[in-house]
């Protein structure tokens, strides 16, 4: 009669050790993942000073060399990309949808190697971060796309293109995307220091930049605002930084902000975006008329 009583009694210790280990193992699952969380929000607002901290020199001639031999390859696939998501988007049912995602992801690869045939000179830091960073998109680009060649066929093409935005592969490609972006204009900011010294050589933006305080920067200084605003809202486009700033300079222009209450360049930025009023080569039109003074390295994006 007394063995019953012991091996209830025993299940009940051993359910109750069971129980703590778990309990114990979830404390410190859940103190991992915190710290994780933690460490990744430090590193997000610790990586523009340890960008500053990114000396070197930028001579003009590896900014050219850089936009030749990085900037313009992934140019080729980011252009691609978006136009392929439009035709995704437009749900043709004669459309091909797997071979449209396949040509993605090779011509991602592609890229890849054209990017990555010449080193960046190694007293430009940042240029050879952003080219690192390129690089590890346009990989992250062809992992993503591969996933969803299969299947690509059997589900409408607007669905794909969904799917594709939220596959995670696709989602740090984007964000490497704008960080290489980000790295890019601040060399571009540094060249341009050196050929004027009233351009700071290095800028820490407030959280909210007002209008008056953008009325105040040059250009150098404005586009990488920029770049740190798409950056911190992942919003990957296929504009320049430079054709956002003109958009923003022709709204405090033509006294848009002030009829839209719009009183910090984030609020444009998101304005512009969402209703999709940013075209093609807005710079290169508006350049004469806005920034007939400012100083750029010699650059094709700034140039006919």
């Amino acid at each position: 009669m007394e063995k019953r009583p012991s091996r209830i009694y025993l299940f009940f210790s051993l359910g109750f050790i069971f129980m703590l280990i778990c309990a114990v193992g979830s404390f410190f699952y859940g103190l991992k993942v915190g710290t994780d969380r933690t460490e990744a929000k430090f590193d997000a607002k610790t990586a523009a000073t340890k960008q500053i901290k990114r000396v070197g020199t930028y001579p003009q001639q590896d900014l050219v060399s850089f936009y030749h031999t990085v900037l313009l390859p992934y140019r080729e696939f980011q252009n691609t990309w978006f136009e392929d998501m439009d035709q995704l988007n437009a749900g043709d049912p004669t459309t091909d949808n797997a071979s449209i995602v396949r040509a993605l992801g090779k011509l991602a690869d592609e890229q890849y190697k054209q990017a990555n045939q010449s080193a960046i000179n190694g007293t430009s830091p940042l240029l050879q971060d952003a080219q690192t960073n390129y690089l590890k998109s346009l990989k992250l680009f062809s992992t993503g796309t591969s996933k969803y060649i299969s299947k690509a066929n059997s589900i409408p093409g607007s669905l794909v293109a969904e799917q594709l935005a939220k596959d995670e592969y696709i989602k740090s490609a984007m964000n490497y995307t704008l960080r290489a972006q980000e790295q890019m204009y601040f060399a571009i900011l540094k060249w341009s220091s050196t050929m004027n010294s009233e351009i700071p050589k290095q800028v820490v933006f407030q959280p909210k930049v007002s209008i008056t305080e953008w009325k105040s920067y040059p250009i150098a200084v404005k586009n990488l605002l920029i770049t740190n605003i798409l950056l911190e809202k992942n919003m990957y486009q296929p504009y320049y930084p430079q054709d956002i700033t003109t958009k923003i300079d022709q709204m405090i222009q033509n006294g848009q902000s002030g009829e839209l209450n719009v009183q910090y360049i984030h609020q444009s930025v998101d304005l512009l975006l969402r209703t999709d009023a940013i075209k093609a080569n807005e710079f290169k039109k508006n350049k004469n008329r806005y920034y007939k003074d400012e100083l750029l390295p010699q650059l094709p994006f700034f140039y006919e």
